[in-house]
């Protein structure tokens, strides 16, 4: 029984160290391409046509995080660059870091933020965030446009109207926040 399993070892030994060689199967996956959204000339004869949804911040408090949210479904032709124009609301509030990469470019002289291309089809979120500077009851329109060579264009809802999204939003003192959570005000010049 000994030379038995001497002799089966052997042969598993050789089977598993033999000289002849074994073939090796090399599995490779190319990445799946990341299509990126592009720009379509063949839709520029349509019309600047979007449905918008905004989400803002109804009560906040002074130097507290505040927010607005943007979804752009894009149902005309590409938009080049997405510009919020909201002059009351870019004055009171800045941006702040959270905001969408792509709504990094900004004028706050006109209250302008240029959000990047949302082209045909396409939907855009945005989030703009930011810290109020001052106690009240404040009434904010954000009009949307589409810069172009030609300057900005009003983008068109889906009553053939210009996009305005209005809201408003009260501030109280950074006293009347919730208990046990404490921001610093930004100083105001006086």
């Amino acid at each position: 029984m000994r030379s038995l399993a001497a002799g089966c070892l052997a042969l598993l030994l050789a089977a598993g160290c033999g000289s002849t060689p074994h073939a090796s199967v090399a599995v490779t996956r190319s990445p799946t391409p990341i299509t990126e959204p592009t720009r379509d000339p063949g839709k520029d004869s349509l019309p600047l046509l979007a449905e918008v949804h905004v989400g803002a911040s109804a009560h906040s408090f002074q130097g507290g995080d505040d927010h607005v949210g943007l979804v752009i479904d894009n149902r005309g032709r590409d938009l080049q660059d997405l510009v919020v124009l909201a002059p009351a609301w870019v004055a009171e509030h800045g941006l702040a870091m959270g905001t969408s990469r792509a709504c990094a470019d900004e004028d706050l002289s006109v209250g302008s933020i240029d959000c990047g291309p949302v082209f045909a089809g396409q939907t855009g979120s945005f989030a703009l965030r930011a810290f109020p500077l001052h106690v009240g009851t404040f009434h904010y329109e954000l009009r949307l446009y589409d810069r172009e060579p030609a300057g900005l264009l009003p983008i068109l809802g889906p009553d053939g109207q210009p996009l305005v999204a209005s809201f408003d939003e009260v501030v109280d003192p950074v006293t009347n926040q919730i208990p046990g959570q404490y921001a610093t005000p930004t100083p105001t010049a006086s």
